[in-house]
């Protein structure tokens, strides 16, 4: 089990750094960080959530939280989707097929 785990997450790293190496990007600049600020609910929790990750496009928000715990130190994957950069996040779901790889 922790070999295909390995694989998967190999293949997701390999999967962003291609996309991340798009010839179409290498002209932009980086800005500075800007304040940061909650998102609110349903987003924010009175849980611990942590390891924030935004989609490109800006429309998918992925994120590692203790809701819904179903044990000590349990951690599950979280995505919040909205339909525009100028829309909230809709409810965080939790993703299913990468939380239930079995103990390891």
């Amino acid at each position: 089990m922790k070999a295909k785990l390995f694989l998967a997450v190999l293949l997701v790293v390999a999967f962003c750094v291609a996309y991340a190496c798009d010839s179409n990007d290498n002209d932009k600049q980086l800005s500075g960080w800007s304040t940061p600020e909650k998102l609110g609910a349903p987003v924010n929790s009175d849980d611990v959530d942590s390891c924030v990750s935004i989609s490109k496009d800006g429309l998918s928000l992925f994120f590692s939280s203790n809701r819904d715990d179903v044990g000590q130190f349990r951690r599950d994957l979280y995505v919040s989707e909205r339909a525009s950069t100028a829309t909230s996040w809709g409810d965080p779901e939790p993703l299913t097929d990468l939380n239930n790889i079995g103990d390891w």
